[in-house]
């Protein structure tokens, strides 16, 4: 005979089982939600005294420099120069890591084949390649020890070599070649010893037509565009470090530089502490580069410079 069943007893022996685990779960969420609590406190905590440090050491440097401290050549030789500068020059192992990355991207040819007769005049060019391929690695390494950062490893394919960075990676194909790195790398500051290296692998290669307009003034075209060239030939002739970086940017055609906005500017190294700063160096290698922000200005934003060869013709009005 089956025994009876107390179903009144039963349904409260559920309810307290219920109650029981409930109490249990709720207390641990109110743990959990306490140590979320600590760590984020911590971690506020930190970012203050982060803060504070930038703070004192932008006001040590601002009374070291007697020179105006937001033109290019303060701003480069600061960080650029002696071990002495690059030893004060804030860098706490332990403090934030600026993430975003800044990219370049140059582009010397529109293909591969456009390269295919160039490459790297020295005994120690790679065989079998052709372009900036044929550029040895302990060359590209002169270039990343300017901007900062060293080669961990290098894959080759059949289009392009991939070089592992201590701050991100570089990609060089023939005809054209992107470097990314992060960190307070001083990506810029290589760029007058990139396009050496890449001016000496693409020897022959032709070169922008603007560069030409330094030295000559066309004598056609309107009024206006004449006083333009003219008074870029002028100041080419009375500085000639400008001559030598638009000779070694004519070998590009086009042009690309951007990262997103850093979270702490004033830990970055030379032109990089300033986005303009960053413009005026790429604006005295590329012919008429544009400059452009995607994004909040008081929040996130991205910036992003282009230039292209013969963009100064294609803006200038169609003379009749």
């Amino acid at each position: 005979m089956t025994p009876a069943i107390d179903l009144e007893a039963t349904a409260n022996r559920i309810d307290s089982f219920n109650n029981h685990q409930n109490n249990h779960h709720h207390h641990h969420l109110l743990h959990h939600k306490d140590t979320v609590d600590l760590l984020v406190e911590a971690k506020e905590a930190q970012r203050i005294k982060s803060l504070e440090i930038m703070d004192a050491r932008a006001e040590l440097l601002r009374s070291k420099f007697q020179d105006d401290a937001s033109s290019i050549i303060t701003a480069v030789d600061s960080n650029s120069g002696s071990p002495e500068k690059v030893h004060e020059d804030f860098h706490d192992p332990c403090g934030p890591f600026e993430g975003p990355e800044k990219l370049l991207e140059l582009w010397f040819a529109e293909e591969p084949a456009d390269v295919s007769a160039c490459q790297w005049p020295d005994a120690d060019a790679r065989p079998g390649y052709f372009g900036l391929r044929t550029v040895p690695k302990a060359v590209w390494e002169t270039m990343l020890d300017v901007v900062k950062c060293k080669v961990l490893s290098v894959i080759e394919s059949s289009h392009v070599d991939a070089y592992l960075l201590s701050e991100s990676s570089m990609f060089v194909f023939p005809h054209k070649l992107i470097l990314k790195t992060c960190g307070t790398t001083t990506l810029l500051l290589g760029l007058e010893k990139l396009l050496t290296i890449a001016t000496r692998a693409l020897a022959g290669l032709s070169v922008s037509p603007s560069f030409a307009k330094l030295t000559t003034v066309e004598s056609n075209g309107s009024d206006a565009s004449r006083d333009d060239d003219m008074d870029e030939a002028s100041t080419a002739m009375s500085d000639s470090s400008y001559v030598h970086e638009r000779q070694l940017g004519a070998v590009v055609k086009h042009a690309f530089y951007s990262r997103k906005s850093f979270m702490f500017p004033e830990r970055q190294k030379g032109p990089h502490r300033d986005w303009m700063l960053e413009v005026a160096v790429l604006d005295r290698f590329f012919d008429y580069g544009s400059a452009y922000t995607v994004g909040k200005m008081n929040g996130d934003h991205w910036l992003l410079w282009m230039g292209c060869e013969g963009a100064r013709e294609a803006e200038r009005p169609l003379v009749t």
